[in-house]
């Protein structure tokens, strides 16, 4: 031994990539400790966890694999750290360890979606459209309801006969879904850390949430180690309305006082919060009409003075003073189906309402039908 090393010479081995199967649990259950972006590096692990002697700390942990069909890779530490709290309860969850000085480590946060065998897009419940290709509706229906998201931007469809140049716009993936049917096939989707819900209501326990606010509304930015509010609530949302124990919604929030007033309530059990995505869903103004959870409008022959946004649903973000709907019709409401001289129209975006809407200005007995969004994410 090289005498200069001293007595005890640093420990050294070989970090070879490896897959490792995790057991359930959330971050603080597993016991790894990792941070860093883009990719989160493992940075020792809990002497008291299953996995202690399992996995070597130093390593680059590029991908998780679920067996719900989802593989995740290139992500950041906060995203790992999400994604593990959100599947602590399944089983066969497996991680992919890489030495970080390896070459091919993931360039770019990517969802890899293995789908049903057999399905057309429709079938499958998935609308796409924009440019890039990006997945627009996903509905409830839907095997991938919740594993999917909208917003996601699709890069890539594989299946064993999939061609070396895909058509990658929206009627190409389609057809692209509809000549797989029958294959092992998958989705490869990146944009996975800005593919946030329309709107989301949480109610939360007592304890402390674990929140941290930025901006004003106040913007969620990130979460503590032991947060319970990893599973219920996504970086980037923003919080509308709270709501607490005596039922009065308080909105123009502020993140410090909002945090205070959290910290303040922490034994109660009624803390509720109504995030929105603040690209799509307008905020809540004093003095809005309180949104019931469906409705049905009859509309006059007339134009309507309505400003809309979205798709799968659009929104009415609002009624214009010189509307004949004011007072009758909240803001905020997620149109379902419109009604002309019988015919049921649905499935539209917000450009293609307004111009069914001004076309059919003149016709009497139409009816709108609306829905609070809010459902749909309790």
């Amino acid at each position: 031994k090289d005498p200069s090393l001293g007595d005890l010479s640093p420990p050294s081995y070989s970090q070879s990539n490896s897959a490792m199967e995790i057991p359930p649990g959330g971050t603080s259950i597993l016991g790894l400790r990792f941070q860093g972006t883009p990719l989160p590096q493992l940075m020792s692990i809990d002497p008291r966890s299953e996995l202690k002697g399992r996995v070597q700390a130093d390593m680059v942990i590029a991908a998780l694999r679920c067996p719900d069909g989802r593989e995740y890779q290139g992500f950041d530490a906060s995203y790992l750290a999400k994604l593990l709290d959100e599947t602590a309860d399944y089983e066969g969850r497996q991680l992919y360890l890489m030495n970080k000085y390896d070459e091919d480590v993931p360039a770019e946060p990517l969802l890899k979606m293995w789908l049903p065998v057999f399905g057309t897009a429709e079938e499958l419940g998935l609308v796409f459209g924009g440019k890039p290709t990006r997945i627009k509706h996903v509905a409830p229906h839907s095997e991938l309801h919740g594993l999917v998201k909208k917003n996601m931007q699709v890069v890539n469809i594989w299946w064993n006969k999939s061609p070396a140049v895909q058509d990658l716009s929206p009627d190409g993936i389609a057809e692209s879904l509809a000549d797989s049917s029958g294959c092992d096939r998958c989705l490869i989707l990146t944009n996975i850390y800005d593919s946030l819900p329309d709107e989301t209501v949480v109610t939360f326990p007592p304890g402390n949430l674990g929140l941290r606010f930025a901006e004003t509304p106040p913007k969620v930015v990130g979460f503590t180690r032991d947060s319970v509010a990893r599973k219920l609530v996504d970086v980037g949302m923003v919080a509308d309305t709270l709501m607490l124990d005596s039922g009065t919604p308080y909105t123009n929030l502020e993140p410090t006082k909002l945090t205070r007033t959290l910290i303040a309530n922490a034994g109660s059990g009624k803390r509720t919060i109504r995030f929105i995505n603040p690209g799509v869903v307008p905020l809540t103004k004093p003095g809005d009409l309180p949104k019931p959870d469906k409705m049905s409008l009859m509309l006059p022959a007339s134009k309507l003075f309505l400003n809309m946004k979205g798709m799968f649903p659009c929104y009415i973000t609002q009624v214009k003073p010189n509307s004949p709907l004011v007072g009758k019709l909240p803001n905020g409401m997620a149109v379902d189906e419109v009604i002309i001289d019988g015919r049921s129209y649905s499935g539209f975006s917000a450009v293609e309402l307004s111009k069914l809407l001004k076309e059919s200005a003149h016709k009497p007995g139409r009816v709108l039908k609306l829905s609070n969004p809010s459902l749909n994410f309790n």
